[in-house]
């Protein structure tokens, strides 16, 4: 629900036309557990189907337990909602400690003017050789970073589900996110990664240097990431459910 982000008039604006839109539907799919639970709430006696998403390809689990080199990674899309602009607010406190870093950032760019902001701001804050944008990249290119990377930067300001997180902790990867949306679901904080207030760049920032300076703790929270998706579902598990679904929509 994009009306989440807006504020005043915009947000009614959205709200009202989200929730009508839905409305006109006959039954709604929906497969992340946070926006079952905002539907339910807006449209109570909507017909409702909850088809959990399922997880094939798991990583080869490794725990992140060597000296950190300071490769940080991100994987998402170019876009305003992604608060890539917090992240680098954050990246410059942990440059002015002292922080070796670098952080790959892979993703479609999506809004072009939001990008160029991006990119005027880290000439600004001279962090031009420790932020490097990839842009789309191949499998076997995306598995090498998530290989090397020691930490998950996800600075996203909402999230339905956030899939990419779940495909971080499979390679053994502590995240670093806002606490919103739908994010806490999957991100326990101290368990496989850490949860800043949303929007407080320097609250996310203590938390990036929190992990990548203390290697126990790093250690840690990488067996939490493994750990939390030893029992997710799989292809069997979600054709299952759509079968079901399918024979309730024929019965009915």
């Amino acid at each position: 629900y994009m009306y989440e982000l807006k504020t005043g008039i915009e947000k009614i604006f959205f709200k009202f036309f989200e929730v009508s839109f839905l409305r006109l539907s006959t039954s709604i799919v929906i497969p992340s557990p946070y926006s079952l639970k905002r539907t339910k709430k807006l449209m109570p006696n909507k017909n409702i189907h909850y088809i959990e998403l399922f997880f094939d390809k798991i990583a080869n689990k490794e725990i992140k337990d060597t000296y950190c080199k300071g490769e940080f990674l991100y994987v998402g899309t170019i876009e305003h909602r992604k608060g890539l602009h917090l992240m680098i607010e954050a990246l410059a406190l942990n440059s002015e400690k002292k922080l070796n870093f670098i952080v790959n950032i892979v993703g479609k760019v999506t809004d072009n003017a939001y990008y160029s902001k991006l990119l005027y701001r880290i000439r600004e804050l001279n962090l031009q050789d420790k932020i490097i944008f990839h842009g789309r990249v191949s499998d076997n290119k995306l598995r090498f970073l998530y290989n090397n990377a020691e930490l998950f930067i996800f600075p996203s300001l909402l999230e339905g589900y956030g899939m990419v997180l779940i495909e971080a902790m499979s390679f053994g990867i502590p995240i670093v996110a806002f606490n919103n949306s739908a994010i806490p679901l999957t991100v326990k904080h101290g368990v496989n990664g850490l949860l800043s207030e949303n929007k407080n760049v320097r609250d996310f920032s203590s938390c990036i240097g929190l992990i990548a300076n203390n290697s126990i703790y790093r250690k840690k929270l990488s067996s939490g990431a493994i750990e939390s998706t030893v029992n997710l579902r799989n292809y069997l598990d979600f054709r299952n459910d759509i079968k079901s679904f399918v024979n309730d929509l024929i019965k009915n």
